[in-house]
């Protein structure tokens, strides 16, 4: 077995199981679909409501104005087959406007669809966008490791699902219209058939009607039991899918180290082996689409057939007309059609299906309840304190034992250990990122609070805007971002100051940690955690940025992560972290 591969996304495909189809089934899923769509209706109401009202309305009328237009095609055929040519071109002309009329009906159909998909995937957007982004969610959910790409989810499956809903719901509905014209028609179209030769004493009405639901209703289930694998086939395509789409990006992310160190040989290995994962998969999808286009294909041959033989006997004995086998035929064919739209949407409810449980699997790992660890709370005082504070790794073992801790605004804290001590994660708990553990951690309400990692986060864009983030930056401002830049050794950049680019593949790690503390001198924080944020620099560099960040923010309590012992001169109180305890020297 190849260790690149992620064990999960092979147990996956040879299965044809995931986590979304293990959590629930039809069931589960329908439901959610169902409150997913009337959470939308009731949030837009008037507008999206009614146009889907008027999508299915026309739709309806289309297929009154189609079974007119067969009925005079009828007409057409029955008077050629008489040898009457008279009214033939005028049921042509009528034949050509109701067409006219149909293919008007089916173009505003299509633009209500087109504006309430895009509306519904605003507000779904939206609505998902706010709950991963709220109170940290986005970072809970990748440390518990729960939920594999959200991003998709939120922008393909929300696609996909609003998609299949609007061709399928509205559709559905829409079909019961034609299902009672044309069924009225096939029923007016049979002929008693009596039934004395089986010993019944009356007449049987309505046969082509009864053959057309009874064939319907057994190929429906027929249809389920050879297609149901669809589904978790589905399911299991996207999420390899997305695997694959992030190992390439994680390629192109991290160009340049796996240049230095060789690495694409390692990286087309695990490639491939995602992408043949992929390829096992699509033996599954593939079995799956084929038995489920057989039941589409079939009844359309069927039904090459079928009306005429229907018909053969009450031609011959001249109770029906040859005009009258088109009719009959596409009076069952539309009965089929509507009675068993399960069939003709067989394979778009599945996908459907499977948008909803990759949804409904994202909201169940969205409201999962957070870890139940640190207390965080906020004060209307002016101090950080942890009281009784003890932070835990994930498996619940003791990392730091913190106890009672207290920084004040002014402060100059260096924490000091041995690598793997655990002085990240307990600026981590402080922050609220770091759920394992106990105690609790009191932040002040009225603060400003800054956490400046080693790598600090660089988003494409402007230089004005890294400096000023997560504000958008102001012009008034350009002249102390240059300014700083020059303090910083990095006026050549000045410039470039609004050049949208991608700045974390052109910056040293060195420049990206001086941008950074250009970022917290312009936000002013009035407390700063600096995790290794020096790391990158020369002595000289580091000795200068402490400087500057002294000098501008006097009243700030700066709490530094360091190894070096040059940033000691800078700090008037040190913390060692030594065999999961805190000495204070």
């Amino acid at each position: 077995m190849d260790p690149v591969i992620d064990p999960s996304m092979r147990a996956a495909t040879a299965t044809n199981l995931s986590p979304e189809i293990l959590s629930g089934g039809t069931g589960p899923d329908m439901r959610f679909t169902l409150r997913l769509v009337a959470s939308y209706f009731a949030a837009d109401r008037w507008i999206g409501g009614g146009l889907v009202i008027v999508y299915i309305l026309l739709a309806g009328g289309g297929s009154f104005f189609m079974l007119k237009a067969q009925e005079k095609l009828a007409d057409i055929t029955n008077a050629l087959a008489a040898r009457q040519g008279g009214p033939v071109l005028g049921l042509a002309v009528i034949v050509l406007c109701l067409g006219l009329v149909f293919l008007v009906t089916a173009l505003i159909t299509e633009l209500c669809q087109y504006v309430v998909r895009i509306r519904a995937r605003r507000y779904f957007t939206e609505n998902a966008l706010s709950k991963w982004l709220t109170g940290n969610r986005f970072h809970r959910i990748e440390q518990a490791v729960s939920l594999d790409y959200p991003e998709q989810r939120i922008q393909e499956d929300i696609y996909i699902f609003i998609e299949k809903v609007l061709a399928l719901g509205p559709g559905m509905i829409a079909s019961m219209v034609p299902m009672a014209l044309y069924s009225m028609k096939l029923w007016s179209l049979s002929l008693p058939i009596p039934l004395t030769a089986i010993g019944l004493p009356f007449n049987l009405h309505g046969a082509f009607f009864f053959a057309a639901i009874g064939f319907t209703l057994f190929w429906t289930y027929m249809t389920h039991v050879l297609g149901r694998d669809l589904t978790a086939s589905e399911v299991v395509r996207q999420n390899l899918e997305a695997e694959f789409r992030h190992d390439m990006a994680t390629v192109r992310e991290n160009s340049e180290a796996i240049a230095f160190e060789r690495g694409s040989e390692h990286h087309a290995n695990r490639l491939n082996g995602v992408f043949g994962l992929i390829r096992g998969n699509w033996h599954r999808y593939t079995v799956a689409q084929l038995k489920i286009r057989f039941c589409l294909n079939f009844p359309s041959m069927a039904f090459l057939v079928l009306p005429s033989l229907m018909c053969a006997p009450f031609i011959l004995d001249g109770k029906m007309q040859v005009g009258d086998i088109q009719l009959v035929g596409a009076s069952f064919n539309a009965v089929y059609l509507s009675v068993g739209v399960v069939i003709q949407m067989y394979a778009q409810l599945a996908i459907l299906r499977s948008a909803a449980a990759r949804l409904r699997y994202l909201e169940e790992r969205l409201n999962a309840p957070a870890h139940a660890g640190i207390d965080h709370s906020m004060t209307t005082g002016h101090d950080i304190r942890a009281e009784r504070l003890t932070v835990f790794y994930p498996d619940g073992t003791t990392m730091v034992n913190v106890g009672d801790l207290a920084i004040r605004r002014g402060d100059r804290l260096l924490i000091k250990g041995k690598s793997g001590a655990g002085k990240s994660t307990l600026l981590r708990a402080i922050a609220g990122i770091w759920p394992f553990g106990r105690g609790e951690v009191i932040l002040p309400a009225e603060s400003k609070v800054c956490f400046l990692p080693q790598r600090a986060y660089m988003p494409d864009g402007t230089l004005a805007g890294l400096m000023s983030y997560p504000n958008e930056p102001e012009p008034a401002l350009d002249e102390k971002l240059c300014g700083l830049l020059d303090l910083l050794g990095l006026a050549r950049l000045a410039p470039q100051l609004h050049e949208y680019a991608v700045w974390r593949n052109i910056l040293s790690p060195g420049e990206q940690q001086r941008v950074a503390a250009a970022r917290v001198i312009v936000n002013q924080p009035d407390y700063l955690f600096l995790d290794e944020a020096t790391s990158a620099l020369d002595s000289h560099s580091e000795a200068n940025l402490y400087s500057l960040l002294d000098e501008h923010l006097p009243d700030a309590a700066i709490i530094s992560i360091a190894h070096r012992q040059t940033v000691q001169q800078f700090h008037t109180k040190t913390i060692n972290v030594v065999d999961g305890t805190l000495v204070v020297i």
